[in-house]
């Protein structure tokens, strides 16, 4: 099922989308066996600070299954050896940066989670197998709802094909680095909230490397939901060590118009952010070469 910022039930396609909108569904192979397109969905990622680094979801059984990148077979060996096993809480030290990256571009579903109901992550891979993959990976995790903050793309045509049952929204901004508008939030905060009104759904919110715009949405949900600014922070780097929050001002700042926050708290809540910040500062333009390398060394081979 497909919102639209004007429709957050999803009764539409949007204006005028189609299937073949998305070339990606042309040579795309379904469980059925159906050929559908050109396509997929992102690469993977389960981490968290304090359990072992680069935690994948494969599949065992029919069953997902948490498997430690150290631990898979298939020709990672070579790669496992320089994946540290533990590191202290919230730091962004090389080898986690290296094993994000290499999880990322691990044959899964390139999202990690925060909370049992919110998800965060990158896109859809673009091989058309890839993607019928990863969206039975969105699936199995039991994620009921999308928010994608991309602008420079839409997967509302592949998963009305693929996932009919899944309530995706397509609300993008750019990445840009400026201020992101009180708008982009309402309506965000306003389809997750009322997503997770409903019982046992789950939501993943996305953007394209799950850097920036993803996480933000993510951390302003969060705060919607009465968490602690610095509180909700931390999970959010705990669950995606190379997730820069790079609005999180904009969002607390959007939180704190929205709830008329007395000036002083206000004040408080910006220079908390600024110390976590200091704390946890992380290369950003590194993990985007490394990203961008490994991409190229994978498509190269292929």
């Amino acid at each position: 099922m497909v919102a639209e910022a004007g429709d957050p039930d999803g009764d539409s396609l949007g204006d005028g989308a189609t299937v073949e909108d998305d070339p990606r569904l042309a040579d795309a192979v379904v469980p059925s066996g159906q050929r559908l397109g050109h396509g997929g969905l992102g690469g993977p990622v389960e981490h968290d600070a304090e359990r072992t680094v680069g935690v994948v979801v494969e599949h065992q059984d029919d069953r997902p299954v948490e498997v430690p990148v150290a631990q898979r077979g298939g020709g990672d060996e070579e790669l496992s050896g320089e994946v540290p096993i533990s590191h202290p809480p919230m730091i962004a030290c090389p080898g986690c940066a290296w094993a994000a990256i290499h999880a990322m571009l691990s044959p899964v579903a390139n999202i990690s989670r925060v909370t049992d109901w919110l998800w965060t992550g990158g896109d859809v891979r673009p091989d058309p197998d890839d993607a019928v993959h990863d969206v039975r990976a969105l699936q199995d995790a039991g994620i009921t709802h999308v928010l994608d903050c991309r602008v420079e793309w839409s997967d509302e045509a592949l998963f009305a094909v693929l996932a009919p049952d899944m309530t995706y929204l397509h609300h993008g901004v750019d990445d840009d680095g400026g201020a992101q508008p009180d708008w982009w939030y309402d309506l965000g905060v306003g389809f997750a909230v009322a997503a997770l009104a409903e019982s046992d759904s789950r939501i993943l919110v996305h953007c394209h490397m799950g850097i920036n715009r993803g996480p933000t949405m993510a951390y302003a949900i969060l705060l919607a939901l009465e968490w602690d600014p610095v509180d909700a922070l931390d999970e959010i780097r705990s669950a995606r060590p190379i997730a820069a929050i790079g609005y999180a001002e904009d969002a607390l700042d959007w939180h704190h118009r929205r709830r008329d926050t007395p000036e002083e708290r206000r004040i408080a809540d910006r220079e908390r952010l600024v110390r976590w910040r200091e704390r946890n500062g992380i290369d950003v333009a590194h993990i985007i070469r490394g990203i961008r390398a490994a991409e190229g060394t994978i498509y190269r081979s292929s």
